[in-house]
């Protein structure tokens, strides 16, 4: 980097100090230039859409958000870690509008000098870069949310200060979930893109959810909850239970009662198919709003061969 004249700093090209007083070459930026301090007082700052909102909403709470939503997917916090970070190099390179990085000569021009910040920035605050495609997913999750929410004034923005220092503890607490996380085998899904060294590949996705709820049914939870047919049996005379009793009352808050005939059919209303049956759409209803969580699959495949099992032995 060229000797920088600090009176004459309109006239540098290609150099920017940061909040903490250091020099950045932000054309030829490189891990030793980055600090985790100036990328969180800088993107909590930096206001999402170009500042076109009712509040100030920072990038740095947008990261978060993006973080929280792939933690609560049961990403590594390796992914976690990453979608934190996801825009950290706007720290130094700036927020470009998304309609002008489109264009073909920003692609051109700008898209590696951010390719190499992003890099950097990895290089000394971890995470995974090229970013995995469920952060990817995230950051499209993050905008729908901020559309309907913040750019809608329903929902205002924190203070720059207060999110600066949520996106370091942030930061603090996603690597002491790291630190734990370390050899702890876990698996992950290839056709996502995950990029984590530390996650073993697990084959194809498709016989790794079969193979895993065939170990659970007829393994762990087999000897823990007892065979399916008895343990489904006993759930379904509970629930058969609780449904008479609100149709029950129902019916009175109607003014209405319920005949001997409906009443010895609630008495035995469902089978041990219906439960696992029941079990299934919680899933499929879990599934819908955190699709990458692989439990809810694994579960899902189980109850529908443990349901499957139950109407054959009844």
């Amino acid at each position: 980097m060229d000797e920088l004249d600090p009176t004459k700093k309109w006239d540098w090209i290609g150099t920017i100090e940061t909040s903490k007083g250091s020099y950045v070459d932000v054309i030829n930026i490189d891990p030793d230039m980055v600090s985790l301090e100036d990328v969180a007082t800088s993107l909590s700052k930096i206001c999402r859409f170009n500042g076109h909102l009712p509040s100030h909403y920072s990038v740095a709470e947008h990261s978060i958000w993006v973080a929280n939503w792939l933690r609560d997917q049961g990403c590594s916090p390796q992914v976690v870690l990453t979608g934190l970070l996801h825009d950290a190099c706007e720290a130094y390179v700036g927020d470009m509008m998304r309609p002008l990085k489109r264009l073909p000569e920003m692609v051109a021009v700008f898209k590696p000098i951010e390719e190499n910040a992003m890099s950097a920035v990895q290089k000394k605050l971890g995470g995974l870069y090229p970013h995995p495609d469920i952060v990817h997913v995230a950051d499209r999750e993050a905008y729908e949310w901020e559309a309907a929410n913040i750019r809608t004034g329903l929902i205002e923005g924190r203070s720059a200060d207060s999110i600066r220092d949520l996106f370091l503890y942030k930061y603090k607490q996603i690597l002491e979930d790291h630190n734990r996380y370390q050899g702890v085998e876990t698996v992950t899904y290839p056709h996502l893109g995950f990029r984590d060294e530390e996650v073993h590949d697990m084959g194809d996705p498709r016989s790794y959810v079969l193979d895993t709820a065939k170990e659970l049914v007829n393994g762990e939870r087999n000897t823990t909850y007892g065979d399916p047919i008895d343990d489904f049996r006993r759930t379904a005379a509970y629930w058969s239970i609780h449904i008479k009793a609100v149709l029950q009352r129902k019916l009175l808050s109607l003014g209405m009662e319920m005949s001997e005939t409906m009443e010895a059919v609630f008495d035995n209303l469902l089978d041990p198919h219906d439960v696992a049956i029941m079990m299934m759409q919680l899933k499929h209803s879990r599934l819908g709003w955190s699709p990458y969580k692989e439990d809810h699959w694994v579960d899902a495949a189980g109850y529908a061969a443990c349901g499957y099992d139950c109407t054959i032995r009844e």
